[in-house]
């Protein structure tokens, strides 16, 4: 009897363990349709074969007539793309023996699932040129928070992750970590936060936000949101500050007078940008503050060319982590600059931009302007996505620029590329939409030197230009007017490539 009971137990248990080692788990709604499947192995075996059919079945007739799908591979973890979001599967595996019968697994089910973003009657990326080379790379987009191929087609879509996150909620700087992760902003709630989740959309960290750095009730986290090598976290976040700025003298009101004196200089709130970095634990292990040196730098004599006042957003939209070399380059649209900051001191190494002097309006550093990303390309250059808006009908561009061994603050000109877009619209080819300033956009370089564009307002470009200034890839995410009844461009806030098919396997099998 006894040995009945402990054979019985011994069976319930492997069946059990079975499965518990089986991928998608019985019922899972799916965020993705690139699945990691993964089963029990058995020695002997020659290969394995997943049979997916699209529908619920139960019965081996009824399954094997609808099979839409089969993938045979010698490993018990493969990745295979089903057809369809918002759709049920059914899916088996058959183990080849040689010489032996196939044995079938049971019938396993799981469903994908869908948000509006992904419904192509609405939005789509439209791919206009495609080189093979690139057939391997994913594009997420954050404002249809969707991961797509370079065929255009979306496989993978961000999940509401927590409550009060809905199928509208803005996101922000969706990418993937070397880690296999995926980290993003979630920016349009009253207080924005920061994620780190898997492929499946569960949550791995979250950051503490709670003021600690910026004195206020949160740390207002924006634009950029990184996870580092060592596996800490670097996010920008924003203080608001009282700030002194002297020799201001604004024209004084009718019925006044001038009301700033040397002796009293007048006291704005200004935002400044702030750099933060968390542990695992959320601890904060380092900050840095733009407030500290930009209340007694040349910043202090800026002065808006339009209307005259001094500069009230200090707030950074992007930084690069050298983390080789332990700097940091920190990139401030609003006023033009770049600045080298060694880590951990804090210390302000260089400047890159216009360096403003006092009663003399801002004219612009004639290299870059109204930049929105920054990087170090593998030849150690500093390179950015400009959107030189210092200059009347002037091109965004893509700026590759070697920093002087001996001379401060100097960049030498390495690079330039003109994006199309910009370059066909000034020959007029191409009509911007009425009244839309050119905004937004990225760089990132690619593994081949070779650079993905995101462009951002108002036509939204994404392309991947080679060092010979050949554009290689081509794309334009569109959504319908459903006004005018047809198709417009659908500007995105920014783009993350994953640029190698081991990157995108990693991250799927991490599930």
């Amino acid at each position: 009897m006894i040995k009945i009971i402990c054979f019985t137990f011994l069976l319930i248990s492997s069946s059990f363990y079975c499965n518990a080692q089986v991928f998608p788990k019985e019922g899972n709604k799916l965020n993705y349709r690139i699945v990691g499947f993964s089963f029990p192995s058995e020695p002997g075996i020659e290969n394995y074969k997943i049979e997916i059919a699209n529908g619920t079945y139960n019965s081996e007739d009824s399954f094997a007539k609808n099979i839409v799908v089969t993938q045979t591979d010698a490993a018990n973890r493969l990745i295979v793309e089903v057809p369809y979001f918002g759709c049920q599967y059914t899916w088996r595996v058959v183990y080849n023996k040689s010489k032996s019968p196939a044995r079938k697994s049971s019938l396993y089910h799981f469903s994908t699932g869908r948000i509006p973003q992904l419904d192509t009657n609405f939005a789509r990326l439209w791919i206009q040129k495609r080189e093979e080379k690139f057939q391997d790379a994913y594009i997420f987009m954050d404002d249809t928070r969707a991961l797509y191929d370079m065929d255009g087609n979306a496989v993978w879509y961000l999940p509401n992750v927590v409550a009060g996150m809905n199928d509208l909620s803005q996101i922000r700087d969706l990418k993937i970590t070397s880690d296999g992760t995926i980290t993003f902003i979630l920016s349009d709630a009253l207080v924005p936060e920061i994620f780190e989740i898997k492929y499946s959309g569960d949550v791995i960290w979250k950051g503490p936000n709670d003021g600690k750095v910026c004195s206020d009730n949160c740390e207002h986290y924006h634009h950029q949101f990184s996870k580092l090598s060592n596996g800490h976290y670097m996010v920008m976040g924003t203080e608001s500050v009282k700030t002194k700025v002297p020799g201001f003298k604004p024209k004084a009101l009718p019925g006044s007078t001038d009301y700033n004196t040397g002796a009293n200089p007048m006291e704005f709130m200004i935002r400044y940008g702030v750099l933060i970095e968390y542990d695992m634990k959320g601890d904060v292990v380092w900050s840095w503050k733009s407030s500290k040196y930009f209340s007694g730098s040349d910043i202090m004599n800026y002065r808006d060319p339009i209307s005259g006042m001094p500069g009230l957003e200090m707030d950074a939209n992007s930084f690069y982590f050298d983390e080789k070399a332990k700097e940091l380059y920190i990139s401030y649209k609003n006023i033009s600059r770049i600045i080298k900051v060694k880590y951990p001191e804090g210390a302000v190494q260089n400047v890159y931009g216009e360096i403003f002097e006092p009663d003399v309006p801002a004219k612009g550093n004639g290299l870059f302007a109204g930049q929105h990303s920054c990087g170090i390309s593998g030849a150690g250059n500093l390179y950015l996505y400009s959107d030189m808006v210092n200059k009347k009908n002037s091109a965004s561009e893509i700026l590759v620029m070697k920093e002087s061994s001996t001379l401060n603050n100097t960049l030498e000109l390495v690079w330039k590329y003109e994006c199309p877009a910009d370059k066909a619209a000034q020959k007029g080819k191409q009509d911007h939409l009425p009244g839309v300033v050119k905004t937004g956009g990225n760089v990132t370089e690619l593994p081949d030197r070779s650079y993905f564009v995101s462009e951002c307002n108002p036509d939204g470009y994404l392309f991947i230009v080679n060092e010979d200034k050949e554009v290689l890839f081509k794309a334009q995410p569109i959504r319908v007017n459903t006004v005018q009844n047809l198709w417009e461009p659908f500007p995105q806030n920014k783009a993350n490539i994953i640029p190698s098919r081991k990157a995108f396997e990693d991250l799927v099998m991490k599930h």
